[in-house]
């Protein structure tokens, strides 16, 4: 199972996937509003979806810790994954991203987790080399 099956078989309801990878995969999600901005995040009432998705963001993002908390904030439930690059085949060329502000272990992200305060639980998603780690927040 890839990383966007993954998430897709934890949404349900009115979902809000925040990505700045893959946008054509989520474009062809029914019922998905997708945006590539965390700017836009705090425009949005308390509890406005069911799920928001933070696929590959926090590892990009100045303050993850605030992101979560944005994210718990609007969502009853948040889904995110990043990437375990510590995991991956040489082939995909880990630790090569320049965008990537953090690259996270186990360690680091149970510690982003725990200070944003909320509940939650990681899976490792492994395919074709790659790794990620997938999180239910709720």
């Amino acid at each position: 199972m890839n990383k966007i099956e993954w998430v897709a078989k934890h949404i349900e309801g009115k979902t809000l996937v925040v990505t700045f990878e893959n946008k054509e995969a989520w474009q062809a999600q029914k019922g998905v509003e997708l945006v590539s901005s965390v700017d836009t995040m705090g425009s949005y009432p308390n509890s406005a979806y069911d799920v928001i998705v933070l696929e590959e963001v926090l590892e990009e993002v100045d303050d993850p810790i605030a992101i979560i908390k944005e994210a718990k904030r609007i969502g009853k439930k948040v889904v995110i994954t990043v990437p375990n690059e510590y995991g991956w085949q040489a082939q995909n060329q880990p630790f090569k991203n320049q965008r990537h502000k953090r690259f996270y272990d186990t360690d680091m992200l149970t510690e982003h987790l725990d200070s944003a305060g909320v509940a939650w639980k990681v899976e490792l998603i492994v395919y074709a080399g790659w790794s990620f780690f997938g999180v239910i927040v709720w």
